[in-house]
């Protein structure tokens, strides 16, 4: 059973990565924006911009090359502490501009910025220890 789903999955992967190959060989350098009107390799995201799925982000070393789940729909939280508060986490929102304006943010003071991995929350311990280093 393991081997048929490895190797549906290995042709599967194989379709799409000669799919997009012979996508490659039609485009020359000199055709790459027109190539894509079509929207296969861009896709757009209202306020967030474009994203492009094309070259440089594939290939062979990375045959799929999928887009991002839309920013609207991921729900993105920013949380802010401050030294004024340093134990309280304010949410902002992206696309909330009263979150912002309604928190303890001084762009006169200096920002740091911690970012943690993809599967990583804002809450996790080793954020909490990296703030008390930078107050």
């Amino acid at each position: 059973m393991a081997v048929m789903l490895l190797l549906g999955l290995f042709l599967f992967c194989g379709n799409l990565y000669a799919q997009q190959i012979d996508r490659e060989r039609e485009v020359t350098s000199s055709q790459q924006i027109d190539a894509d009107k079509d929207g296969l390799l861009t896709r757009c995201f209202d306020r967030w911009g474009c994203i492009s799925i094309g070259e440089p982000f594939f290939s062979s070393l990375r045959p799929i090359s999928l887009f991002p789940i839309n920013p609207d729909s991921l729900d993105a939280q920013f949380l802010l502490v401050t030294r004024s508060a340093p134990d309280i986490f304010q949410k902002i929102r992206s696309g909330n501009n009263s979150s912002f304006s309604q928190s303890f943010f001084d762009p006169l003071r200096p920002v740091k910025i911690i970012i943690h991995g993809f599967r990583e929350s804002g809450y996790q311990d080793w954020i909490k220890e990296t703030k008390k280093k930078y107050f």
